[in-house]
């Protein structure tokens, strides 16, 4: 969404963007509840590189 240069575009990703971090709390505590185990145990320590998109050139 940072690389996005239209602002229709970003408007339309900014209110998923934002409920993102509550759906990962939700399934951590549903994870935590139902089959006890902390979202640490099965998620990686730290989120891969972002892609970067970049003009078609060619």
């Amino acid at each position: 969404m940072e690389q996005e240069g239209d602002p229709a575009v970003t408007a339309i990703s900014e209110p998923h963007r934002d409920t993102e971090p509550e759906h990962s709390h939700i399934a951590a505590d549903l994870m935590r509840r139902h089959d006890g185990r902390e979202a640490a145990e099965v998620c990686a320590p730290s989120p891969p590189n972002a892609l970067t998109f970049e003009p078609d050139t060619s």
